[in-house]
C-alpha cells in the first residue's frame, strides 16, 4: 500500500472544527501542563507534522530503498529532495538468537544538527498481540507469576530512579530492549560523542579553507548534535519510550562526563503511534516528573489513531497505566485531531473508549493521512515511475 497523504488535498473548512486551534508539536512554547482540559483541535501545522512523523516511523518497516522521503520540519507534503542521510541501520547488524523482527534506524540532518532514530512494530499485529498477552518468566525479584519487572539496571541504575518501590514496565519488552533497543541506543551515543562532519558544499569548502588560513584551528569542524528525535509505532513506541528516558538520564547525568569527549546537552523528543501501556503507576509518575523537571528537554508525545487497540494493551487489571505527559487523538474524522488532557479521573479522547470498542485496524492509522507498517513502503515499480 502506497500511504496516502490526505493532507495533500487540503483541509476542507467544513471538516475543521470551530474551536480555537492549539500548537503541541511545532509549538515549543505548549507541553502537556499547557494543554487545555479536555480535547482542543490541534492546527493545521501539527497535522503537517504529524504526517511528516509518520512517515518516518512508517520507513523503520522498510528496506532504505523502498523508504519514502518525508519532508523536513515545516515544509509542505510533497515529494521533496532527500534532506538528510541513514547513518545506522539494525538492518546491518548480525541478528542476535531469538531476536524479536523490529527495525530500527538512525538518520543524520546536519542543517538542523539532528539525530532521529525511527523503531517499527513487529511485521503483524498478530506477533503483537501475542507479545503483550504473553506470559512471564521467571524473575526473582517478583515472582512467577508477576507481568512486572524492574527497569534493567545497565540502562537505569538505581541510584537514577528515585522512588521506593522503583518503577516496574511489562516483562514483554525486556527481550527486545536488550537486544535491539540497546544497539538503538549504543549508536545514538557514539554519533552524540564522535559527531558527523557536516554537509559541505563546494563554497563551504572555499570558505573553511579560507578561514583556516586566518586561525589557528583546524578547519575540520564537525556538526555536533543539538537534537534528538524518537519516533516509534506500536512496540518500537514501547521502546522509543525507554530508549528517550535511558538516553535523557545518560546525556544529563553524572555519566556524560565519563565519556572520552563529554556528551552534550541535547533536546530529546520522543514521538510515540500507538503506543501499548509500558509500565505501573511508579513508572508513569516518573516519567511526567522527568518531562516537568526538564523545562522542555525531554518532550513526549503519544499520537493515537481513532479506536486503536494496541493502546488500551496491555489490559489495566495488570497494574499498567500510560504516563500523563499528554495525547494527540486522531478523531473519528481523520483530518482532525484534538491534543487531549484528562483531570483527575476523567478520561478524554482514547482513554475514555472500552477495550470491546476498539479496532486492531486503526493501529496503522491513518494518522494526518499517512499509515503506518510495512505495508506503506514504497514499491520499486512505483520508485522507477516517479523517479526516485
Amino acid at each position: 500500500m502506497f500511504p496516502v497523504i490526505l493532507l495533500t488535498l487540503g483541509l476542507s473548512v467544513a471538516g475543521m472544527p470551530a474551536n480555537n486551534f492549539i500548537s503541541i508539536l511545532t509549538d515549543s512554547t505548549n507541553s502537556a501542563q499547557t494543554i487545555p482540559v479536555g480535547k482542543t483541535p490541534v492546527s493545521r501545522a501539527d497535522m503537517m507534522e504529524i504526517a511528516r512523523l509518520a512517515t518516518i516511523a512508517s520507513n523503520a518497516y522498510c528496506p532504505q530503498d523502498r523508504q519514502l522521503q518525508p519532508p523536513r520540519k515545516g515544509e509542505n507534503l510533497q515529494r521533496v529532495a532527500k534532506t538528510g542521510s541513514v547513518v545506522a541501520s539494525s538492518r546491518e547488524r548480525e541478528p542476535y538468537e531469538d531476536e524479536l523482527p523490529i527495525s530500527w534506524y538512525i538518520s543524520h540532518n546536519p542543517s538542523s544538527q539532528t539525530l532521529t532514530l525511527a523503531l517499527s512494530s513487529l511485521p503483524s499485529l498478530d506477533q503483537t498481540l501475542e507479545l503483550l498477552s504473553s506470559s512471564p518468566t521467571h524473575n526473582l525479584t517478583h515472582g512467577l507469576s508477576s507481568n512486572l519487572v524492574d527497569l534493567p539496571s545497565w540502562l537505569f541504575p538505581p541510584e537514577v530512579l528515585p522512588f521506593l518501590p522503583p518503577p516496574s514496565i511489562h516483562h514483554s519488552y525486556i527481550p527486545a530492549l536488550e537486544t535491539r533497543g540497546t544497539d538503538a541506543l549504543v549508536s545514538l551515543l557514539g554519533y552524540l560523542e564522535n559527531p558527523l562532519p557536516p554537509f559541505q558544499s563546494g563554497t563551504d569548502i572555499l570558505r573553511s579553507v579560507l578561514t583556516s588560513w586566518s586561525t589557528r584551528h583546524s578547519s575540520a569542524s564537525k556538526s555536533q548534535i543539538k537534537h534528538v528525535d524518537v519516533v516509534g509505532h506500536g512496540i518500537g513506541a514501547a521502546l522509543g519510550l525507554l530508549i528517550a528516558l535511558a538516553l535523557h538520564l545518560e546525556v544529563s547525568g553524572p555519566a556524560a562526563a565519563s565519556y572520552i569527549t563529554p556528551l552534550p546537552e541535547i533536546d530529546i523528543t520522543a514521538t510515540l503511534f500507538g503506543l501499548p501501556r509500558v509500565g505501573d503507576t511508579v513508572f508513569a509518575d516518573w516519567v511526567e516528573d522527568l518531562v516537568e523537571e526538564t523545562h522542555g528537554k525531554l518532550k513526549i508525545h503519544k499520537i493515537t489513531s481513532y479506536a486503536d487497540t494496541v493502546v488500551h494493551l496491555p489490559e489495566r487489571h495488570m497494574g499498567l497505566v500510560h504516563p500523563p505527559v499528554g495525547e494527540i487523538w486522531v478523531g473519528a474524522d481523520p483530518r482532525v485531531a484534538y491534543a487531549c488532557r484528562g483531570e483527575g479521573k476523567d478520561r478524554v479522547c482514547s482513554e475514555e473508549m472500552e477495550l470491546s470498542k476498539t479496532s486492531l485496524l486503526d493501529h496503522a492509522g491513518p494518522f494526518a493521512g499517512v499509515w503506518i507498517g510495512p505495508g506503506s513502503c514504497r514499491r520499486p515499480e512505483l520508485a522507477a515511475h516517479m523517479g526516485f
